[in-house]
């Protein structure tokens, strides 16, 4: 695939690309789905992970999982605790969207080296886009942890934001500045099909 000169501007000025992981066509439901993202993406993804983090939402602390091992309670946001398990055994977890208006999980970004092939985390069946707006993105995920996202995007590094509101079926990357153009067509090399 070609970019053109305004879509390589769009993916530049935005600073990242979509990633839709699974659609109800390919599962009977979000919790098959979910199951699936976590060994293919999550997984792979969490065990090469620089850091990671939890924004969480208002309604969170509703939840047990708050007060599991898998988390370090930092200064507004919950660190992953990388020494730990922190995928399987908590599918639901990041599964979790919204529900009946109220995110049930927040937003997660993950910071990963870019020395990790992308084609090793996206597979066929995902589907690779980009959003129209950043407001678009900041609908349905914590503004902190977009701004955290945008500002860190470094040389060696690529951000991985889970909405608050798509749990596990939906990721923006957010790869060094100078490099959204190339990791789009690398993504879209992994045997992803591009969505409009």
């Amino acid at each position: 695939m070609v970019l053109s000169p305004a879509h390589h501007r769009h993916l530049n000025a935005l600073g990242c690309f979509s990633v839709v992981t699974f659609s109800n066509l390919q599962f009977d439901s979000d919790e098959a789905g979910t199951e699936h993202v976590c060994g293919k993406l999550i997984a792979p993804l969490m065990a090469s992970a620089i850091h990671a983090r939890l924004y969480p939402s208002a309604t969170f602390h509703k939840g047990s999982i708050k007060k599991a091992p898998i988390f370090i309670p930092r200064r507004g946001y919950l660190e992953f605790n990388l020494a730990e398990e922190c995928v399987k055994g908590f599918e639901d977890f990041w599964g979790a969207g919204a529900k009946d208006g109220e995110y049930r999980r927040g937003t997660i970004v993950v910071v990963q080296p870019r020395t990790v092939p992308l084609a090793t985390l996206l597979s066929s069946g995902m589907e690779v886009g980009v959003m129209s707006s950043r407001y678009q993105i900041l609908k349905g995920s914590s503004a902190a942890a977009v701004k955290y996202a945008e500002q860190h995007a470094r040389k060696a590094e690529r951000l991985f934001v889970f909405s608050a509101s798509n749990g596990a079926r939906h990721v923006e990357i957010y790869p060094p500045k100078n490099q959204v153009a190339a990791e789009f067509l690398l993504a879209l090399a992994s045997g992803a099909r591009p969505f409009t």
